[in-house]
């Protein structure tokens, strides 16, 4: 028997908030488990003022970085809260919970007037005490930054949703935008797993930046500030003269992916304007092909592209073989019931695109969408446990789609595509985004997925697939594959193996106009 919905009262500073709070809402309003029972303002009252200092290097960050699609933006939800009962406490509410979506302090009965508690941000609450959330991860120049939602009771406090976003290295103002995005979604996961609490993945077990419950002093702005400078300065230097592409290398398979070396890549020829990523190898018979984006330096926008692997590594014949208006990555490539199919990236599109050989490898035709209405990122396919399962990276709020796996499953692949109930069954920045296809090393199910902390793609890890079903998903990271399979590298972010080569992806600086591949760069 279906449970009633929790009853949600929401504590507001005031009816103007920021646009990612008024998700929030919305997110509360629309879902099954719950219903907004009550809501009040309460006044943020006397706050801890910022210093001079740093309220300089916050007017400047927002005038040079301010994104265009702003968290902080505010906005009335007046109109939204118009049908929802006017109770000036959560007793008269009837609560389940109280929602503290402000900075203010509330009344000390008010952590025992729910059963489920008061639920809040941390990073709100670090506001409230005077403290400068995300500015610290920025300053010591640390990879990630954590959110985390909390439920507190007169017993203790209690995780609910937890994620990990990349730090953006230079702007608070553009650093904020992600982690407000995706802490935006977090509520309404937290109220879906409410009364049936999701075991803590081991991804998201550590990280967190330890930061001071404060602001930065006047001098530690000043040395961040100088520091940015020079840093962004000598970027700007080296960016008239260098770019930073990617490349594909191949190797003949070198023993195990999991503990294995990882060395002896070659990379493969590739013009000057152009840059090669996310490699797949098909076997086809006795002939292997390698799928791959070919991407216009200038633009980025890139396009499908499939040569054949000679025996000894070389590369015969080559052409483009998918194009579109919009940008294509990720070929991946598989064969089902006698026939190929592919599924490349069209994030572009906000769709996952299904496309079948019409005369494999080089001409493909348009099968049908397997997922509408979303911003999904290299989607992968795996047949197990009886179905289809498809992995991608998906922008949950609006947040970055590196941050979140989502899983989604069919009988077929012409079947109804259902989300997995425990989605996103990854939410960090450092594991989530799919990284190659999944394949076994004996009975065991490995998954790769990208570490885009620090920069995009600038490792990827291995993980041990511990639970795929219908109920669940769990995952043991066993692996990181850094930058370092060929001097020089920057970031490394796919991998692929079959036909007795592997195929890798990397990234390194080179002088415009020249390739890795034709060993003048530098």
């Amino acid at each position: 028997m279906p449970r009633e919905p929790l009853r949600v009262f929401v504590v507001l500073e005031d009816r103007v908030v920021p646009v990612w709070i008024a998700r929030v809402l919305d997110a509360v309003a629309a879902a099954p488990a719950a219903t907004l029972a009550g809501a009040c303002v309460i006044g943020r009252g006397p706050a801890p003022r910022a210093g001079l200092a740093f309220r300089a290097y916050l007017a400047l960050d927002r005038r040079l970085f301010a994104p265009a699609a702003d968290p902080l933006a505010p906005v009335d939800v007046s109109a939204a809260l118009a049908p929802v009962a006017r109770a000036a406490t959560p007793g008269e509410a009837r609560a389940d919970l109280v929602l503290k979506l402000t900075r203010a302090a509330l009344p000390p009965d008010w952590l025992a007037a729910a059963p489920l508690g008061v639920w809040s941000f941390d990073h709100l609450e670090s506001e409230a005490k005077g403290g400068a959330p995300f500015f610290w991860e920025i300053a010591r120049r640390h990879p990630v930054t954590e959110l985390a939602l909390r439920a507190h009771t007169p017993e203790g406090t209690r995780l609910l949703a937890r994620g990990f976003a990349a730090t953006d290295p230079t702007s608070l103002a553009r650093g904020r935008q992600g982690p407000l995005w995706k802490a935006a979604g977090f509520v309404a996961r937290a109220l879906r797993d409410a009364t049936a609490p999701r075991e803590e993945g081991p991804s998201g077990a550590a990280g967190a930046c330890s930061a001071p419950a404060r602001e930065p002093g006047a001098l530690e702005v000043a040395r961040f500030t100088g520091a940015l400078g020079l840093r962004v300065a000598r970027e700007r230097l080296r960016l008239r003269t260098h770019e930073e592409p990617w490349f594909v290398a191949l190797r003949p398979s070198q023993g195990s992916l999991v503990d294995g070396p990882m060395h002896g890549f070659t990379p493969i020829p590739m013009p000057g304007d152009r840059f090669y990523a996310d490699p797949f190898l098909v076997p086809d018979g006795e002939r292997l092909w390698l799928f791959f984006e070919d991407a216009a330096r200038a633009t980025g926008k890139g396009v499908i592209r499939c040569s054949e692997v000679l025996p000894g590594g070389a590369l015969g014949e080559s052409h483009v073989v998918l194009e579109r208006a919009y940008h294509l990555s990720y070929p991946f490539v598989f064969q089902r019931h006698g026939a190929w199919f592919m599924l490349p990236e069209t994030s572009a599109q906000r769709s996952v695109e299904l496309w079948r050989a019409v005369q494999f490898p080089w001409q493909w035709k348009l099968e049908r969408e397997l997922l509408s209405d979303v911003r999904a990122v290299d989607p992968t396919l795996l047949e197990h446990g009886g179905r289809l399962w498809l992995f991608a990276g998906v922008s949950e709020s609006g947040g970055a789609a590196q941050d979140e796996l989502f899983l989604y499953s069919a009988d077929d692949l012409t079947g109804d595509w259902r989300p997995h109930p425990e989605n996103p069954v990854v939410s960090d920045v450092r594991h989530a985004r799919p990284a190659g296809p999944l394949f076994h090393e004996g009975a065991v199910l490995y998954r790769p997925g990208q570490d885009c902390s620090g920069a995009y793609g600038s490792a990827f890890w291995i993980h041990r697939v511990d639970r795929l079903d219908a109920e669940g998903y769990r995952e043991t990271p066993v692996r990181r594959v850094n930058p370092v399979w060929q001097p020089g590298l920057t970031a490394t972010h796919s991998l692929c193996r079959a036909g007795g080569f592997d195929a890798i992806d990397g990234r390194m600086w080179v002088r415009r106009g020249k390739s890795v591949s034709d060993g003048r760069a530098g």
